[in-house]
């Protein structure tokens, strides 16, 4: 409870030179001092869920993409991906079918790898809509990142999932901005980051996370950013 409100930790940072601690409430963000200190500031203490259930399902797709194939031939509408898929469950026990029933039945893919940008933008938006826009922003990169120019223009290091040594070997083979990121393949970004141990299913991960959170932050400022924040 901060200032009589419940209140849920979105992350610890530096605000005008002071440690702080940053609050989502019924009445918006909040900013309290932080007393001491508490393992590494801007690190991210709270992910959206429909944020968590993107890179969930984005995983499920890297591990399952050879089963899907084999079932379903090169190429597939979404219809039949669940009839076939649906009642399958990602980690943490949510449906395929739940997690991809706002996406048009008639979508084609040849991968369901091929499913993880329009599903990140279908749940960017619905992040906008719900009106958690800015917490799902600041929990993810952190207080005052993308400025005037939006999020796709950030260092992929403000992102707080992403390993120190990633973040290197991304910026070292030219993947500098989280726009840029954004737009490669799982199979790409698995290449590009085999020095540093990253497989399929955690660039798939990482794809779905930056896609979801440049969604939300285009249709936010597209809405004129009005949300709880």
């Amino acid at each position: 409870v901060i200032a009589g409100l419940p209140a849920r930790l979105i992350e610890e940072n530096e605000f005008n030179g002071q440690s702080v601690e940053v609050w989502s409430t019924s009445v918006g963000l909040i900013l309290t001092p932080l007393a001491e200190q508490r393992g590494e500031q801007g690190r991210a203490a709270w992910k959206n869920p429909r944020v968590d259930v993107t890179t969930r399902f984005a995983r499920w797709s890297a591990d399952n993409e050879a089963d899907v194939r084999r079932q379903l031939g090169r190429s597939f509408s979404l219809a039949d991906f669940v009839k076939t898929f649906g009642e399958q469950k990602v980690s943490g026990g949510v449906r395929i079918a739940d997690i991809v029933d706002r996406l048009p039945t008639d979508l084609k893919a040849t991968s369901p790898l091929e499913l993880i940008v329009p599903l990140a933008d279908v749940n960017g938006k619905a992040i906008v809509r719900e009106g958690y826009a800015s917490e799902t922003v600041i929990g993810a990169v952190g207080l005052n990142v993308g400025g005037a120019k939006g999020l796709e223009t950030a260092a992929v290091k403000v992102l707080k999932s992403l390993e120190t040594d990633v973040a290197k070997e991304l910026s070292r083979v030219g993947v500098k901005t989280l726009g840029e990121l954004a737009k490669r393949s799982p199979s790409e970004l698995t290449e590009v980051l085999a020095n540093v141990g990253i497989g399929l299913n955690g660039a798939a991960e990482l794809i779905a996370e930056v896609n979801a959170l440049i969604a939300v932050d285009r249709v936010a400022r597209g809405a004129g950013g009005r949300d709880r924040g």
